[in-house]
């Protein structure tokens, strides 16, 4: 019977384990959040890389006694309890078996009293007679260690003097703005006003934990720094009058087309550095040395400093086309080659980086607008120091060039290939690229007296245009347009040709300024050729003057305002305006309009 009623004890027991152990897994805090011990060493490892100070030593004791007391503890008594129970259960007959489990039971059940009444002791004591400061917290873990920088703070007592620590630092007494930064930002924004955030424009720290960084050149010896060492923030490595940079933050437009405006007005308001750092634009005086913008030491842009040896010399500009242009320069040592250029209607823009490492430097410059001026520099980097020469002027070419006159009628020449308009091929041969320069140019020159040589075509009536690009009219606007092929076309009459619906002219270059008159008249006035064909000429038949000719001497009920009445031909009747009129020959050098022919342009072109 004894024996009976003691296996029902142990079962009893058992379950009131298993269902201890389950509340605690159920409420325990410990199992299912993360430990606040763990990881046990709570710094300087892969995980946690940050630096282990004094207090980190302590703190990798606490953790180890949280990890005995809640990592620990409790699993290793439930394990015990639940070993002694079965034991218990299982012992029969086996009373040395049910002696060991009854044992364990009551060691591991004092054990955990012992560890849970200390706690509740100390607790006790400490709510009872510890400063109220301790109260409610004295098992949590605090320490605060001070980190000493590298050098050495100054005394204690300049960092709660500002103005000693200015002394020392060789700075304002109080944070400013140097006179020649405020220059610069005004400038700024008279250009830029309404693209710059005005509440976000800063110079020397504002910020109250980092304010005595000004007044120490950003050496963090009284706390951390917004910004590097010797920043042009601080006032840079020597300046005495206060900040010599500053930031400007974009409103409106996005702050990569900031940087773009702000490096248009580069010159003008006199920048000696300017960055884009992503967020906002950096910019310094051309007093602060060394700036390499307010993000990281190293590999920045510089545009000068103490110590650097490249020297940037002999910038020159050359093979200017509309749309492209070649600069060069020596440095004193092998560096990189780039070219920035910039305008106020493009922004700036860059070349790509060529990494060998020469003395020589030559780069071309493309994608260029053509009649456009540009700002161009020179860019140069070695031994991590950028090294920019001062701004050149550039001025592409344009492709369409006003040649002479001003009136309102466009004549525009074109360099023409394959021209097939003509009753016989007119040109075989082809302009080329380097024909633009300067073969072009003087084929042009020799057809300008067309302006003043055969009136009505004067200066205030025409304007002669020469349009550069080959094959194509690169002016806005044309009246009409000449194509002259490069062949010489010698003495062939179809070598000139004019389409009068297109208004335009097909000649080779070899053609006297009278023939480009004698097509001109065709294409402006729809005047015919003078020769022997069956109506009357000129066409069309304008109502003529009074007549100057004998009537007698011409066919009855003909016109006879031609000038001397000349017969194109025995009995034909018909007449030319004059024998030399330019429309019946035009291979006269200077040849004129004949009176009636004059009449018809002066009609068209009043």
């Amino acid at each position: 019977m004894k024996r009976k009623n003691r296996k029902k004890s142990a079962v009893k027991l058992l379950l009131f384990l298993l269902l201890l152990t389950t509340f605690y897994l159920l409420h325990s805090n410990s199992v299912f959040a993360a430990p606040s011990w763990w990881p046990l060493v709570p710094c300087g490892t892969s995980a946690n890389p940050t630096p282990c100070t004094r207090c980190d030593l302590f703190r990798l004791a606490d953790n180890v006694i949280l990890f005995i007391l809640e990592g620990i503890v409790p699993p290793v008594a439930a394990v015990l309890f639940i070993a002694a129970g079965l034991m218990i259960v299982l012992a029969g007959a086996n009373q040395k078996f049910y002696a060991m489990g009854t044992t364990i039971f009551k060691n591991t059940f004092w054990g955990l009293v012992i560890i849970l009444a200390s706690w509740m002791i100390v607790n006790t004591f400490i709510q009872s007679f510890g400063p109220d400061k301790a109260k409610g917290s004295w098992f949590r873990f605090t320490c605060k260690d001070e980190v000493i920088t590298p050098g050495g703070p100054p005394p204690s007592a300049l960092c709660s003097n500002p103005s000693a620590l200015a002394a020392q630092y060789g700075v304002p007494s109080s944070p400013t703005n140097a006179p020649e930064l405020n220059q610069l930002i005004s400038c700024v924004n008279s250009q830029l006003n309404n693209f710059i955030d005005q509440s976000q424009v800063y110079t020397y720290e504002t910020d109250n934990s980092n304010v005595l960084c000004n007044y120490t050149r950003g050496n963090p010896v009284c706390g951390a720094c917004a910004h590097l060492i010797n920043s042009c923030h601080y006032g840079g490595a020597g300046g005495t009058t206060g900040a010599q940079a500053v930031d400007f933050n974009a409103v409106g437009i996005s702050e990569q087309e900031l940087f773009n405006r702000l490096s248009a007005v580069r010159s003008e308001c006199n920048f000696g550095f300017i960055k884009f750092e992503t967020d906002h634009t950096h910019i310094s005086t051309t007093t602060c040395a060394g700036d390499a913008g307010d993000g990281s030491s190293g590999g920045g842009s510089s545009g000068g400093g103490s110590g650097a040896t490249m020297v940037i010399s002999n910038v020159a500009l050359t093979n200017i086309t509309p749309n492209s242009a070649t600069i060069t320069w020596t440095t004193n040592i092998p560096s990189t080659s780039q070219a920035e250029y910039v305008s106020a209607t493009y922004g700036l823009a860059t070349t790509p980086v060529n990494n060998s490492l020469v003395s020589n430097h030559s780069l071309t410059i493309n994608n260029l607008q053509q009649g456009h001026t540009y700002n161009v520099r020179a860019v140069s980097t070695a031994n991590n120091y950028t090294a920019r020469s001062s701004q050149y002027p550039l001025t592409t070419t344009s492709q369409c060039i006003n040649v002479a006159g001003n009136g309102p009628i466009r004549v525009v020449f074109i360099a023409g290939n394959n021209l097939h308009d003509a009753e016989d091929n007119i040109c075989s041969e082809n302009w080329t690229a380097s024909d633009m320069n300067s073969f072009w140019v003087s084929t042009i020159n020799q057809y300008q007296e067309a302006l003043t040589r055969f009136p009505p075509f004067s200066s205030s009536k025409f304007s002669l245009l020469r349009s550069d690009t080959i094959n194509s009219n690169a002016c806005s606007s044309s009246n009409v347009s000449v194509y002259i092929g490069r062949c010489l076309g010698g003495n062939d009459a179809f070598m000139s040709w004019s389409n009068f619906a297109r208004k335009r002219v097909t000649i080779t270059r070899d053609k006297l300024v009278t023939t480009l008159v004698h097509e001109l008249a065709h294409a402006f006035a729809g005047l015919t050729d003078e020769y022997w064909y069956d109506l009357p000429y000129p066409k069309p038949i304008i109502k003529p003057q009074p007549n100057n000719c004998n009537l007698g001497s011409c066919p009855g009920g003909l016109i006879s305002c031609f000038n001397g009445c000349n017969n194109q031909g025995p009995e034909t009747g018909w007449k030319r305006d004059a024998e030399n009129d330019i429309m019946r020959d035009n291979h006269i050098p200077y040849n004129q309009f004949g009176p009636v022919d004059k009449q018809i342009i002066q009609r068209f072109i009043p």
